[in-house]
């Protein structure tokens, strides 16, 4: 992940984040806000090599943060027992915070105008035993890079890693192999 966060030429579809956190008996926890900073915005160009991923990596969380970056707001929403998204709510006031020993996990997703490309980073904002807390993935020195992810438009015009020919192939799906 380090190398294609470091190529200035790949730009991520969304981007994707999944956290979790984790409570304990002692202490206290509460995600409060998630801020993301564009440092740079370009027209995209219609050129350009789409890769894509669908090996099924990740997690089915029990919510989703969406932080939009027109409007500047973020919101939480929880997936239900079937996996649908229920009502959003604005963060804050709106937040998150494990009960107990327990651990909560879920994923952030950015939202951005299509067209565009887009490079910042993601701040999380919360509270630990009462006192303030902030995590920040990207920087100015290494942001991260992504594209609005309805720019792509889901066509088969994509490469994806072929595990068994060892190739990128151009519309390649893993239940093929």
């Amino acid at each position: 992940m380090d190398w294609l966060r470091g190529r200035t030429d790949m730009y991520f579809d969304g981007p994707e984040i999944d956290i979790t956190l984790q409570g304990d008996s002692v202490g206290s926890v509460a995600l409060t806000n998630v801020n993301m900073t564009v440092l740079r915005r370009s027209a995209q160009s219609t050129s350009g090599t789409w890769i894509s991923c669908y090996y099924g990596g990740g997690t089915n969380a029990p919510f989703r943060i969406e932080v939009n970056t027109r409007t500047n707001k973020s919101t939480v929403a929880n997936y239900d027992e079937d996996h649908n998204l229920g009502p959003e709510r604005p963060m804050p006031p709106a937040f998150l915070s494990p009960d107990g020993n327990a651990s909560v996990a879920g994923n952030v997703g950015v939202k951005s105008l299509d067209g565009y490309l887009y490079e910042g980073y993601i701040t999380f904002v919360g509270v630990v035993n009462g006192k303030p807390w902030n995590h920040t993935v990207g920087s100015d020195d290494r942001p991260l890079r992504w594209i609005s992810s309805t720019s792509y438009g889901g066509t088969d015009a994509s490469y994806m890693w072929n595990r068994k020919t060892r190739k990128w192939t151009l519309g390649h799906t893993p239940y093929q192999e």
